[in-house]
This record gives C-alpha cells, sequence and structure tokens, in this order.
C-alpha cells in the first residue's frame, strides 16, 4: 500500500530469523459487484467505484487474527508463528512492526543499540524506542499513549500512530474487531453500500474456517 510517488525500499527485517509474510490466497474469493448509485457518495470522483477498488491501497487486520488482508488478499502475519496476532493494551491496538512497514510501503530499520526501529518513507522518518513513550518524526518530538514492546520476539508497535503519522486513514469496527487502514482521501464509509458489501468478504476472509484451511 504505497502512494504513486512514494517507493518501496528494500526491507530491513527487524527479526533476524523471520522470513517473508506468507500468501495465503491470491485474489478476493467473491466477485465485486459494482453498486448502483455508490458512484456519488460524499460527491467525490476519488471514491471507490466498486468492491475491488475499495480493497484497493487498504489493509484490515482483526484483533487476535493471525492473518490480515492487503489489497484483498488474505496474508499470514507471520509464517513462523501464528501466535504472532494484533492486541489491544491500554486501550491501544499494537502489531508487528514488520508486516505494517510492508503493507504501507516502507522501509524498517532496527538499531539493536539504541533498542529503536525507525520507519522511512520518501518524506518522513518516525523513530521509536522499545518501552519508551517518546516518538520522533522528522526534528518533531512527540509523545505515545502505549509504547512499542517486544512480544514472542517480534517488535509490536501502537499502529494508530504509526499509520497517521504517515498520513494514511485508520479505523475501528469495533463490532467485528476490525481496524482498517486506508488512503487519506478515501475513508471507510460504514454505511456505504460498497462498504457493507466488502465487510462481507472481510468477514468471509479472515473467518476461523478460512484461515485453518489456508494456513
Amino acid at each position: 500500500m504505497s502512494k504513486s510517488n512514494m517507493p518501496v525500499y528494500e526491507q530491513e527485517y527487524i527479526d533476524e530469523n523471520e522470513t517473508d509474510s506468507e500468501t495465503i490466497i491470491s485474489e478476493p474469493i467473491i466477485e465485486s459487484p459494482i453498486v448502483e448509485g455508490s458512484e456519488d457518495t460524499e460527491g467525490s470522483d476519488s471514491r471507490p467505484k466498486d468492491m475491488l477498488e475499495r480493497f484497493d491501497n487498504t489493509i484490515i487486520f482483526q484483533i487476535g487474527n493471525s492473518s490480515a488482508l492487503i489489497g484483498g488478499v488474505l496474508t499470514g502475519i507471520d509464517k513462523q508463528n501464528t501466535k504472532v496476532v494484533p492486541y489491544i493494551k491500554d486501550d491501544r491496538t499494537l502489531v508487528p512492526v514488520r508486516f505494517l512497514a510492508e503493507g504501507l510501503g516502507i522501509s524498517t530499520v532496527w538499531n539493536a543499540e539504541e533498542r529503536s526501529v525507525s520507519f522511512k518513507s520518501d518524506y518522513d522518518i518516525v523513530k521509536l524506542v522499545i518501552g519508551q513513550s517518546t516518538f520522533w518524526k522528522n526534528e518533531d518530538v512527540f509523545t505515545l499513549d502505549s509504547p512499542p514492546e517486544i512480544i514472542l520476539d517480534r517488535t509490536m508497535v501502537p499502529i494508530r500512530f504509526i499509520v497517521e503519522a504517515f498520513d494514511y486513514n485508520i479505523q475501528w469496527l469495533s463490532d467485528f474487531g476490525y481496524i482498517i487502514i486506508t488512503e487519506k482521501d478515501s475513508p471507510w464509509l460504514i454505511d456505504n453500500p460498497i462498504e457493507k458489501n466488502a465487510i462481507n468478504e472481510v468477514s468471509l476472509l479472515l473467518s476461523p474456517l478460512v484461515n485453518y484451511f489456508f494456513r
């Protein structure tokens, strides 16, 4: 999920023994119907016209789920350890740093001496330190509600701060435990017919049965 003018850097792994994330399904299972009248939602030409466009440049996590959706594709968060999942701590959602960075199309650098992780795009650098509530965006200093931590030998970071630091939109669907990341100018409109149809497919793809069958 990279912006058109944002290059994807070569990934510098946070976890030395970690392998690439596992892509499970190469494309969405359900064909994407065009919803009549949905083109004019919010009066914006940038709105997706169908379900496939809605999934494009969208990442969807689910609390406690070892898989996620990137562009509508079901992908294993951690091929080596299915216990690595998004979780909530102190009312903040934490996710594996490497998977999030790959999904956003940005690079990460781990500094073992500082115990810090830096996210790098063509425009910005965001740096966090394990166990510290302070983070840096370029030359500016900010405070986190929940510091990054290491769980199951994986670096976990608060997802909202990273996503918003790189100017993406993030939404929480509490009924499903979904965290949805989209481009800033294309938020997920819960009551829109396209999003309603998309949620049905998300629920299928992230269901325990599908995860069990394809893992």
